[in-house]
């Protein structure tokens, strides 16, 4: 058995680092991993792409009796890939571009698979983010002050995803929609933890078109949903 604080919860949703506010918290950061552990899918017309996240930052303030002031985790996009640079900057395009000043989606603005660094063709918003804001359900939900190895709790998360320029609330009172982490003590000695989450996001909630591509006439759509996977283990800084 091994004595874990509550805030234990948000360096798990935030991947890569969990900082107190002060001298009595505790920090956790991502373990040695090839990368964060943050993979994604997405449909399209002849079948599925997959890719990952290869960088994310966050950061969370706790008071002095670990209650969560907030949490908070951002995901460059530019070090998301699928690894097919052509789809890689038509996804910067649809995720990036602020289209009330660029060509896109009207055309394409990938010149040789590379979006412009500077005016109206280049990228706007630069990160996906996440605000964590409660626990969702009652004054018990949350994990235990002792959590025992091996066993897994579950923690439905309330936050706001901010996408595009527009945030979007998931997991309140009223939302069908939840963000289910799943934490897990993976050794008692050295306080290591698992998070494993998975969750949808529609990308038309965020404003964000997917222009369709060409192949050999033939026009290929995109899905609206997008799947995101989490799966790190977090160390004790």
């Amino acid at each position: 058995m091994k004595l874990v604080s509550f805030f234990s919860i948000f360096s798990l949703i935030s991947g890569i680092t969990y900082a107190a506010t002060s001298s009595d918290g505790t920090e956790y950061t991502l373990a040695s991993q090839n990368n964060p552990g943050v993979t994604f899918s997405i449909g399209y017309s002849l079948g599925q792409h997959d890719g990952s996240a290869q960088a994310m930052s966050s950061s969370v303030k706790l008071t002095k009796d670990n209650k969560i002031l907030s949490g908070t985790f951002s995901v460059p996009i530019s070090s998301m890939t699928t690894g097919n640079s052509k789809r890689d900057c038509h996804m910067m395009e649809a995720l990036g571009i602020d289209y009330s000043k660029s060509q896109f989606p009207k055309e394409h603005v990938c010149n040789s698979d590379i979006l412009p660094t500077s005016g109206p063709d280049s990228v706007s918003f630069q990160t996906i983010d996440f605000n964590f804001i409660s626990i969702k359900g009652d004054s018990n939900s949350g994990l235990p002050a002792v959590l025992e190895e091996g066993k897994v709790y579950n923690l439905p998360i309330h936050g706001k995803w901010t996408i595009h320029g527009v945030t979007q609330e998931v997991g309140g009172a009223q939302s069908n929609e939840v963000v289910l982490a799943q934490v897990k003590l993976l050794n008692a000695s050295t306080g290591e933890l698992q998070l494993f989450a998975k969750f949808n996001i529609s990308l038309s909630k965020f404003g964000v078109i997917v222009k369709p591509f060409k192949i050999a006439f033939v026009s290929i759509g995109v899905d609206d949903i997008a799947k995101v996977t989490f799966n790190t283990r977090m160390v004790r800084k």
